[in-house]
Protein backbone atom coordinates (compact mmCIF):
# COMPACT_ATOMS: atom_id res chain seq x y z
CA UNK A 1 0.00 0.00 0.00
CA UNK A 2 1.26 3.28 -1.31
CA UNK A 3 0.55 6.76 0.00
CA UNK A 4 0.60 9.52 -1.99
CA UNK A 5 3.95 10.65 -1.82
CA UNK A 6 4.70 6.81 -2.63
CA UNK A 7 5.88 6.10 0.63
CA UNK A 8 4.63 2.08 1.56
CA UNK A 9 2.53 2.14 4.84
CA UNK A 10 5.45 0.54 6.81
CA UNK A 11 8.01 3.42 5.58
CA UNK A 12 5.58 6.01 7.31
CA UNK A 13 4.93 4.14 9.82
CA UNK A 14 8.75 3.97 10.40
CA UNK A 15 9.06 7.86 10.19
CA UNK A 16 6.48 8.45 12.39
CA UNK A 17 7.60 6.40 15.18
CA UNK A 18 11.68 8.23 14.67
CA UNK A 19 9.53 11.35 15.14
CA UNK A 20 8.05 10.12 18.50
CA UNK A 21 11.11 9.17 19.31
CA UNK A 22 12.49 12.59 18.90
CA UNK A 23 9.51 13.82 20.82
CA UNK A 24 10.51 11.48 23.72
CA UNK A 25 13.79 12.23 23.93
CA UNK A 26 13.09 16.31 24.16
CA UNK A 27 10.99 15.55 27.00
CA UNK A 28 13.33 13.56 28.55
CA UNK A 29 15.67 15.96 28.47
CA UNK A 30 18.15 14.72 25.49
CA UNK A 31 18.35 17.27 22.75
CA UNK A 32 21.41 15.83 21.29
CA UNK A 33 19.34 12.40 20.42
CA UNK A 34 16.00 14.50 19.54
CA UNK A 35 18.05 16.61 17.21
CA UNK A 36 19.78 12.92 15.33
CA UNK A 37 16.27 11.48 15.24
CA UNK A 38 14.50 14.61 13.63
CA UNK A 39 17.64 14.72 11.10
CA UNK A 40 17.09 11.10 10.43
CA UNK A 41 13.32 11.98 9.64
CA UNK A 42 14.53 14.48 7.19
CA UNK A 43 17.36 12.91 5.86
CA UNK A 44 14.31 10.53 3.99
CA UNK A 45 12.60 13.43 2.40
CA UNK A 46 9.08 12.00 3.31
CA UNK A 47 6.88 13.92 1.12
CA UNK A 48 5.23 14.64 4.33
CA UNK A 49 5.25 18.39 4.38
CA UNK A 50 3.18 18.75 7.89
CA UNK A 51 5.80 16.05 9.29
CA UNK A 52 8.78 17.56 7.55
CA UNK A 53 8.16 20.49 8.54
CA UNK A 54 7.35 19.42 12.61
CA UNK A 55 10.89 17.75 12.16
CA UNK A 56 12.58 21.13 11.40
CA UNK A 57 10.70 22.91 14.21
CA UNK A 58 11.90 20.20 16.71
CA UNK A 59 15.26 19.74 15.16
CA UNK A 60 16.29 23.73 15.45
CA UNK A 61 14.53 23.63 19.44
CA UNK A 62 17.20 20.50 20.06
CA UNK A 63 19.91 22.41 18.60
CA UNK A 64 19.08 25.36 20.52
CA UNK A 65 18.74 23.65 23.88
CA UNK A 66 22.52 22.67 22.70
CA UNK A 67 23.88 25.74 22.32
CA UNK A 68 23.86 25.69 18.41
CA UNK A 69 22.68 28.61 17.72
CA UNK A 70 23.92 28.89 13.97
CA UNK A 71 22.70 25.83 13.07
CA UNK A 72 18.90 26.29 14.96
CA UNK A 73 18.82 29.43 13.21
CA UNK A 74 19.01 27.74 10.18
CA UNK A 75 16.43 25.73 10.85
CA UNK A 76 13.92 28.47 12.51
CA UNK A 77 14.90 30.65 9.84
CA UNK A 78 13.74 27.82 6.84
CA UNK A 79 10.60 27.64 8.65
CA UNK A 80 10.17 31.04 8.82
CA UNK A 81 10.02 32.03 5.15
CA UNK A 82 8.67 29.00 3.44
CA UNK A 83 5.08 28.21 2.79
CA UNK A 84 4.09 26.17 5.96
CA UNK A 85 0.76 26.10 8.42
CA UNK A 86 0.88 29.60 9.71
CA UNK A 87 1.20 28.05 13.17
CA UNK A 88 4.54 26.85 12.26
CA UNK A 89 5.66 29.69 10.79
CA UNK A 90 4.92 31.56 14.10
CA UNK A 91 6.19 29.53 16.38
CA UNK A 92 9.98 29.16 14.20
CA UNK A 93 9.74 33.48 13.91
CA UNK A 94 9.22 33.44 17.92
CA UNK A 95 11.97 30.44 18.33
CA UNK A 96 14.17 32.66 15.72
CA UNK A 97 13.91 35.88 17.77
CA UNK A 98 14.48 33.81 21.25
CA UNK A 99 17.95 32.36 19.44
CA UNK A 100 19.33 35.82 18.67
CA UNK A 101 17.87 36.23 15.33
CA UNK A 102 16.91 39.49 13.96
CA UNK A 103 13.44 39.62 12.71
CA UNK A 104 13.46 41.73 9.91
CA UNK A 105 15.68 39.34 8.00
CA UNK A 106 12.76 37.31 7.30
CA UNK A 107 11.28 39.86 5.52
CA UNK A 108 11.84 39.40 1.65
CA UNK A 109 13.64 42.33 -0.22
CA UNK A 110 11.26 43.13 -2.48
CA UNK A 111 7.74 43.23 -1.98
CA UNK A 112 5.78 40.68 -4.36
CA UNK A 113 4.63 43.90 -6.90
CA UNK A 114 8.20 45.03 -7.40
CA UNK A 115 9.44 41.22 -7.90
CA UNK A 116 6.44 41.20 -10.51
CA UNK A 117 7.76 44.23 -12.38
CA UNK A 118 11.80 42.76 -12.40
CA UNK A 119 10.15 39.57 -13.69
CA UNK A 120 8.36 41.33 -16.77
CA UNK A 121 11.46 43.27 -17.00
CA UNK A 122 13.31 40.03 -17.07
CA UNK A 123 10.98 38.68 -19.78
CA UNK A 124 10.40 41.93 -22.26
CA UNK A 125 14.37 41.14 -22.60
CA UNK A 126 14.20 38.10 -24.18
CA UNK A 127 14.80 36.15 -20.60
CA UNK A 128 11.89 34.26 -20.57
CA UNK A 129 13.11 31.72 -19.02
CA UNK A 130 14.23 33.31 -16.12
CA UNK A 131 10.95 33.92 -15.13
CA UNK A 132 10.63 30.99 -13.48
CA UNK A 133 13.11 31.77 -11.02
CA UNK A 134 9.90 33.98 -9.92
CA UNK A 135 8.06 30.42 -9.63
CA UNK A 136 7.53 28.14 -6.83
CA UNK A 137 8.66 24.39 -7.86
CA UNK A 138 5.05 23.85 -8.19
CA UNK A 139 3.76 26.20 -10.74
CA UNK A 140 6.72 25.32 -13.04
CA UNK A 141 5.47 21.73 -12.69
CA UNK A 142 1.93 22.53 -13.64
CA UNK A 143 2.98 25.25 -16.31
CA UNK A 144 5.19 22.34 -18.14
CA UNK A 145 1.94 20.61 -18.01
CA UNK A 146 -0.31 23.16 -19.58
CA UNK A 147 2.56 23.85 -22.02
CA UNK A 148 2.17 19.55 -23.02
CA UNK A 149 -1.37 19.91 -23.12
CA UNK A 150 -1.19 22.96 -25.47
CA UNK A 151 1.56 21.52 -27.83
CA UNK A 152 4.36 24.33 -26.19
CA UNK A 153 6.70 23.19 -23.58
CA UNK A 154 9.14 25.90 -24.76
CA UNK A 155 9.46 28.18 -20.67
CA UNK A 156 10.31 31.26 -22.77
CA UNK A 157 6.56 30.98 -24.93
CA UNK A 158 4.87 29.88 -21.60
CA UNK A 159 6.00 32.84 -19.62
CA UNK A 160 5.22 34.96 -22.42
CA UNK A 161 1.78 36.26 -21.32
CA UNK A 162 3.40 37.09 -18.10
CA UNK A 163 4.58 40.15 -19.47
CA UNK A 164 0.89 41.92 -20.44
CA UNK A 165 1.86 45.75 -19.77
CA UNK A 166 -1.70 46.39 -20.58
CA UNK A 167 -3.09 44.39 -17.46
CA UNK A 168 -4.28 47.00 -14.51
CA UNK A 169 -3.70 45.98 -10.89
CA UNK A 170 -6.48 46.29 -8.78
CA UNK A 171 -6.08 44.71 -5.52
CA UNK A 172 -2.55 44.48 -3.64
CA UNK A 173 -3.05 41.99 -0.36
CA UNK A 174 -0.06 40.90 1.60
CA UNK A 175 0.25 38.93 4.77
CA UNK A 176 3.55 38.58 6.31
CA UNK A 177 2.88 37.01 8.79
CA UNK A 178 1.46 34.09 6.86
CA UNK A 179 4.02 34.14 3.99
CA UNK A 180 1.85 34.83 1.60
CA UNK A 181 0.44 37.42 -1.02
CA UNK A 182 -2.25 38.13 -3.90
CA UNK A 183 -2.19 40.55 -6.46
CA UNK A 184 -4.90 40.73 -8.48
CA UNK A 185 -5.42 42.35 -12.35
CA UNK A 186 -7.97 43.24 -14.60
CA UNK A 187 -7.73 43.50 -18.28
CA UNK A 188 -10.46 43.57 -21.14
CA UNK A 189 -13.05 42.35 -18.65
CA UNK A 190 -11.04 39.40 -17.72
CA UNK A 191 -9.75 39.28 -13.96
CA UNK A 192 -6.36 37.53 -13.13
CA UNK A 193 -5.34 36.76 -9.22
CA UNK A 194 -1.83 36.13 -8.49
CA UNK A 195 -1.04 34.13 -5.31
CA UNK A 196 2.64 34.22 -3.82
CA UNK A 197 4.38 32.34 -0.92
CA UNK A 198 7.68 33.46 0.53
CA UNK A 199 10.50 31.37 -0.67
CA UNK A 200 13.30 32.42 1.26
CA UNK A 201 13.81 35.91 1.43
CA UNK A 202 12.60 36.16 -1.84
CA UNK A 203 8.41 36.32 -2.79
CA UNK A 204 7.58 33.59 -5.18
CA UNK A 205 4.45 33.02 -7.73
CA UNK A 206 2.15 30.11 -6.43
CA UNK A 207 -0.44 29.80 -8.23
CA UNK A 208 -2.58 31.65 -10.58
CA UNK A 209 -6.35 32.11 -11.14
CA UNK A 210 -7.70 33.41 -14.60
CA UNK A 211 -11.31 34.63 -15.37
CA UNK A 212 -12.77 35.22 -18.28
CA UNK A 213 -16.53 35.75 -19.07
CA UNK A 214 -18.23 33.30 -21.17
CA UNK A 215 -19.93 34.00 -24.73
CA UNK A 216 -22.67 35.68 -22.52
CA UNK A 217 -20.81 37.76 -20.55
CA UNK A 218 -22.00 36.08 -16.98
CA UNK A 219 -20.30 32.95 -15.86
CA UNK A 220 -16.98 32.80 -16.01
CA UNK A 221 -14.61 30.57 -17.59
CA UNK A 222 -11.51 29.84 -14.74
CA UNK A 223 -8.19 28.77 -15.61
CA UNK A 224 -5.62 27.86 -13.19
CA UNK A 225 -2.79 25.63 -12.62
CA UNK A 226 -4.33 24.35 -9.11
CA UNK A 227 -7.87 22.64 -9.77
CA UNK A 228 -8.34 22.34 -5.66
CA UNK A 229 -8.98 26.33 -5.52
CA UNK A 230 -11.09 26.14 -8.22
CA UNK A 231 -13.93 27.77 -5.62
CA UNK A 232 -11.91 30.68 -5.26
CA UNK A 233 -12.58 30.31 -1.08
CA UNK A 234 -8.78 31.46 -0.60
CA UNK A 235 -8.51 33.74 -3.58
CA UNK A 236 -10.84 36.26 -1.46
CA UNK A 237 -14.37 38.04 -2.87
CA UNK A 238 -12.79 39.76 -6.15
CA UNK A 239 -14.49 38.04 -7.81
CA UNK A 240 -16.58 38.58 -10.97
CA UNK A 241 -20.39 37.89 -10.87
CA UNK A 242 -21.45 34.83 -11.21
CA UNK A 243 -18.45 32.55 -10.09
CA UNK A 244 -18.83 29.73 -7.53
CA UNK A 245 -18.55 29.83 -4.30
CA UNK A 246 -17.82 26.69 -2.41
CA UNK A 247 -21.85 25.48 -1.75
CA UNK A 248 -23.14 27.34 -4.52
CA UNK A 249 -25.50 25.69 -6.70
CA UNK A 250 -23.66 24.63 -10.15
CA UNK A 251 -24.56 26.58 -13.26
CA UNK A 252 -27.10 24.79 -15.58
CA UNK A 253 -25.69 22.26 -18.36
CA UNK A 254 -25.16 24.92 -21.35
CA UNK A 255 -23.28 27.06 -18.56
CA UNK A 256 -21.03 23.95 -17.60
CA UNK A 257 -19.86 23.39 -21.33
CA UNK A 258 -19.22 26.79 -22.00
CA UNK A 259 -17.18 26.47 -18.79
CA UNK A 260 -14.72 24.11 -19.83
CA UNK A 261 -11.13 24.80 -20.33
CA UNK A 262 -10.70 25.74 -24.03
CA UNK A 263 -8.14 23.22 -24.39
CA UNK A 264 -10.64 20.34 -23.13
CA UNK A 265 -13.58 21.78 -24.62
CA UNK A 266 -11.07 21.41 -28.03
CA UNK A 267 -10.58 17.86 -27.08
CA UNK A 268 -13.41 16.44 -26.79
CA UNK A 269 -15.26 18.36 -29.65
CA UNK A 270 -12.47 16.52 -31.80
CA UNK A 271 -12.72 13.36 -30.30
CA UNK A 272 -16.51 13.81 -31.06
CA UNK A 273 -15.78 14.21 -34.62
CA UNK A 274 -13.50 11.54 -34.88
CA UNK A 275 -16.68 9.12 -33.50
CA UNK A 276 -17.72 9.22 -37.52
CA UNK A 277 -14.16 8.84 -38.55
CA UNK A 278 -14.11 5.89 -41.76
CA UNK A 279 -11.36 4.32 -39.79
CA UNK A 280 -13.07 1.80 -37.17
CA UNK A 281 -9.60 2.20 -35.09
CA UNK A 282 -10.28 5.88 -35.00
CA UNK A 283 -13.63 5.36 -33.51
CA UNK A 284 -12.42 3.13 -30.92
CA UNK A 285 -9.86 5.31 -29.96
CA UNK A 286 -12.05 8.59 -29.56
CA UNK A 287 -14.75 6.42 -27.66
CA UNK A 288 -12.45 5.60 -25.23
CA UNK A 289 -11.22 8.71 -25.16
CA UNK A 290 -14.06 10.09 -23.95
CA UNK A 291 -15.08 7.76 -21.77
CA UNK A 292 -11.51 8.70 -20.28
CA UNK A 293 -12.54 11.93 -19.73
CA UNK A 294 -15.95 11.02 -18.14
CA UNK A 295 -18.48 13.28 -16.57
CA UNK A 296 -16.75 16.59 -17.51
CA UNK A 297 -17.29 15.58 -20.84
CA UNK A 298 -21.06 14.69 -20.41
CA UNK A 299 -22.61 18.52 -20.72
CA UNK A 300 -21.13 19.18 -24.26
CA UNK A 301 -21.66 15.32 -25.35
CA UNK A 302 -25.24 16.27 -25.26
CA UNK A 303 -25.12 18.66 -28.16
CA UNK A 304 -24.27 15.80 -30.12
CA UNK A 305 -27.59 13.44 -29.09
CA UNK A 306 -29.31 14.25 -32.51
CA UNK A 307 -26.33 14.33 -34.50
CA UNK A 308 -26.67 14.25 -38.25
CA UNK A 309 -24.46 12.02 -38.60
CA UNK A 310 -25.46 8.55 -36.67
CA UNK A 311 -23.04 6.78 -35.71
CA UNK A 312 -21.75 10.10 -33.92
CA UNK A 313 -25.24 10.12 -32.25
CA UNK A 314 -25.56 6.63 -31.29
CA UNK A 315 -22.08 6.49 -29.83
CA UNK A 316 -22.86 9.92 -27.79
CA UNK A 317 -26.22 7.77 -26.41
CA UNK A 318 -24.10 5.23 -25.44
CA UNK A 319 -21.92 7.37 -23.53
CA UNK A 320 -24.67 9.14 -21.74
CA UNK A 321 -26.03 6.26 -21.10
CA UNK A 322 -26.04 5.69 -17.32
CA UNK A 323 -23.83 2.56 -16.19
Amino acid sequence: MNDAAGLTLAAILALTARFQAGVDAMKAGDPARAAAEMSAVLKANPGLPELAAGARLLRGQALKAQSKSREALEDFRWLATRDVAPDVRKKAREEFAAAGGKPASLVPELPPLAEWKRMQESIREGEGRRAWDWMTAKLRKELQSLGEMMGDVDPDNIALWFAEDEAVMTGQAIDEEAGTAQLTFRENGQTIHVRWVQDGTRWKIDRLRHEMPNEDGDIPQIILTDVAAMDGDEWGDDRPPGARKRGAADPDEAAKANNLAPALKAEIEASVAKLGDSDAAARTKARARLKEIGPTARPLLKKYLNDPDPEIATTVRELLAPP
